[in-house]
C-alpha cells in the first residue's frame, strides 16, 4: 500500500505485483534458499537433534521433541523443562491460555518459526515451546500441536486442553488448531493485529 501511494504522488507509471504475485515469489524464493543451504544445514541439524527428552536434563537444557529432516522439508520442535513449567503452572492458577503466532522474520533461510506460548496472571509473556517447519499451513499447525500434547501426555501426564487459543487472523493457525483440539475451547483474535487491521481501513477510507 505504501509503494502505491509512492508511485501514485511521483507519477510514477510502474506495474506493481498482486499480493497472489508477491506471495507465490517469496514461496519459490524460499524454495530457493533451502534447496542451496540444505546439505549444509542438514549435517549441522542431524547433530543438534540428537539431545531428546530425559529426566535427566538440565531445566534449561533444550531437547527436541519432534524432528524431521528429508528432501527440503524440515520440521523441528523443541523446548526446555522450564518452558513445559509455564503451562504448567499457569493452569494452576487461571483457565488454560496458550498464543500460537508464526513468523518467517527470525531465520535466514525463510523458514516459518511458530511459537507456543501463555502468559500469567499479570499478562506477562512466556514462551512453551518452538516450531521450525518448511509450511505454515493447517496440516503443519495441526502436527505440531498434536505432537506437542502426545508428549506432554506421556511424559508429564498432563492433558493439553487450553480453554482459550489466541492466534491472528491466519488460516492456517485457525484451521490447524480446530484440527488438534477437539474439545471445546474460545478462539480469540489478537488485539494487536485486529488494531492494526482497523488502522488500515480507516487510513484507506480517509
Amino acid at each position: 500500500m505504501k509503494l502505491k501511494t509512492l508511485c501514485e504522488n511521483n507519477n510514477l507509471s510502474v506495474k506493481l505485483p498482486g499480493f497472489i504475485q508477491i506471495k507465490n515469489y517469496i514461496y519459490r524464493y524460499r524454495e530457493q534458499l533451502i534447496a542451496q543451504n540444505y546439505p549444509e544445514v542438514k549435517q549441522f541439524l542431524s547433530e543438534i537433534v540428537k539431545k531428546t527428552y530425559n529426566s535427566e536434563l538440565k531445566t534449561d537444557e533444550m531437547f527436541f521433541i519432534y524432528s524431521h529432516i528429508e528432501n527440503g522439508e524440515v520440521a523441528l520442535l523443541f523446548s526446555a523443562k522450564s518452558l513445559l513449567e509455564n503451562l504448567f503452572k499457569q493452569q494452576q492458577l487461571q483457565p488454560s491460555f496458550i498464543h500460537i503466532d508464526a513468523t518467517f522474520k527470525l531465520i535466514d533461510l525463510g523458514l516459518p518459526l511458530i511459537i507456543v506460548s501463555t502468559e500469567n496472571i499479570d499478562h506477562n509473556y512466556r514462551p512453551i515451546a518452538f516450531y521450525i517447519t518448511w509450511s505454515e499451513s493447517t496440516e503443519q499447525t495441526s502436527f505440531l500441536l498434536n505432537k506437542l500434547k502426545e508428549f506432554l501426555h506421556i511424559h508429564f501426564n498432563f492433558i493439553f486442553e487450553p480453554k482459550y487459543i489466541m492466534t491472528d487472523n491466519s488460516n492456517a493457525l485457525i484451521s490447524g488448531c480446530k484440527q488438534a483440539f477437539k474439545h471445546n475451547y474460545i478462539h480469540l483474535g489478537c488485539h494487536f493485529h485486529i488494531a492494526k487491521g482497523c488502522e488500515i481501513k480507516f487510513n484507506q477510507k480517509g
